[in-house]
């Protein structure tokens, strides 16, 4: 009999909003290119946080972020900097984890049909010695994906790399964020 140990937990919800108010706001910000968005463009700047000029929003993300961490057992966090990506057909993420945070989020405001997905590498895959799989299963896997729709927020812990293949929608914008511990109980 199987037992797990050492699983990686993720957090996946569906939160509908007024994506009309939204993308008004998020048309005003600034973007620009940035290394990881190959194509797009994103409003990351470090320590930057969009989602305190959206209050409302900002404590909804916390909110799971903390029903999270909560199951996980880490204790109370809030979010430290936050942004958006703009995708249009044929952008996509590279390789990437986020330095220095406890967990992040992803929240798909608009994905569209075909949008790619997110895709988690298996970090327990490059540990693997002499054994050769010989049927993919939630074990020998060396990734994870996730398909994404509008309104579906993940939430990850930060250390675990993850990427996208090119998107195959018209456009997908993404509201991401870092968090950190808040020293509360």
């Amino acid at each position: 009999m199987i037992t797990e140990a050492f699983t990686i937990p993720f957090f996946k919800i569906k939160i509908d909003l007024d994506f009309s108010k939204l993308y008004t706001l998020l048309g005003e910000l600034n973007t620009q290119e940035h290394e990881l968005v190959v194509g797009g463009v994103s409003s990351y700047i470090n320590d930057q946080d969009i989602l305190a000029t959206i209050p409302s929003l900002k404590t909804v993300f916390e909110h799971h972020a903390n029903l999270y961490a909560k199951e996980i057992g880490i204790g109370k966090i809030r979010i430290t900097n936050s942004w958006h990506n703009v995708y249009s057909k044929g952008h996509k993420t590279l390789h990437h984890h986020h330095h220095g945070s406890v967990i992040s989020g992803a929240y798909y405001a608009k994905a569209g049909d075909n949008s790619s997905p997110i895709i988690f590498e298996n970090p327990f895959y490059k540990f693997r010695g002499a054994e050769e799989s010989i049927e993919v299963t939630p074990y020998s896997c060396n990734e994870n994906k996730f398909d994404i729709e509008d309104g579906m927020l993940i939430l990850f812990p930060s250390w675990i790399t993850h990427y996208t293949l090119p998107n195959e929608s018209d456009e997908r914008i993404v509201i991401s964020f870092n968090t950190e511990h808040t020293n509360e109980n």
